[in-house]
């Protein structure tokens, strides 16, 4: 649905639950964005573990990694000064990796008398995990004389925008994470004493997939006080079949 059937969804269900369902439609944007962001976060805590997956309907894991499919991102990472630039809309690591060139040495044994045969060297190039760890911890194993970083075994930590690694330069680093929503928006027009009419020009939905979207507007209606029931949200379907909407 988009933003505009989200909120006729949303006036009927908080209609339904007998609390009245008007929400002015200049804190509708930020109602919408907000819930979007609580969504993603819930979804984030049950793929770490933060949050029991029993608590989503029909749970599964795949379900949980689809419910952030569209939120996940990767990005070469770029060098500003001795840091690595956060992305702008970083909001959870999901995975950080560089790369690594390991060298085999071979030998091939010589026919020739006193030849010692002749030596190949070959490199390749391998991709390794970044280590992220919590600054203090991060500060520890930068000094460490026992397991030093290397290009082979990498480490990172997060700080404001930037990210400090070790060894400083990383070969062709990478970061996956989820990314910040890019924020839903509704748009409306409103002419004299009319009430206001939702415009689909200029508005922007959520980027969770369409089975998702009852349980954003349920979040929504959660921030105003209102919580819908399971049969109140499957009521809407034969609601809009009698509609026509």
């Amino acid at each position: 649905m988009n933003i505009g059937e989200a909120y006729q969804f949303i006036e009927y269900l908080a209609n339904k639950s007998g609390s009245g369902g008007y929400i002015p439609p200049d804190q509708r944007t930020v109602l919408a964005q907000r819930a979007e962001l609580g969504f993603v976060t819930k979804y984030y805590k049950i793929m770490i573990g933060e949050i029991p997956l029993s608590t989503v309907e029909n749970s599964s894991m795949q379900r949980v990694y689809d419910a952030l499919l569209n939120y996940r991102k990767t990005q070469a990472l770029v060098k500003s000064g001795s840091y690595y630039t956060q992305p702008s809309d970083y909001l959870h690591t999901t995975g950080f990796f560089s790369e690594y060139t390991s060298t085999t040495t071979t030998t091939s044994n010589s026919i020739s008398c006193g030849d010692d045969g002749i030596v190949t060297k070959k490199t390749t190039p391998e991709v390794v995990q970044v280590n992220i760890f919590t600054p203090d911890k991060f500060g520890f194993r930068l000094n460490s004389s026992i397991k030093p970083p290397t290009d082979k075994y990498p480490i990172a930590t997060f700080e404001g925008s930037t990210i400090k690694t070790a060894p400083i330069t990383l070969k062709t680093p990478v970061l996956h994470y989820i990314k910040k929503p890019i924020g839903a928006v509704y748009n409306y027009t409103k002419e004299g004493n009319n009430p206001p009419v939702y415009n689909p020009v200029g508005s922007v939905s959520w980027e969770a997939g369409e089975d998702y979207h009852n349980e954003i507007c349920a979040i929504l209606l959660s921030y105003i006080g209102i919580h819908v029931s399971g049969d109140m949200i499957s009521q809407f379907a034969q609601f809009k079949q009698e509609n026509g909407i």
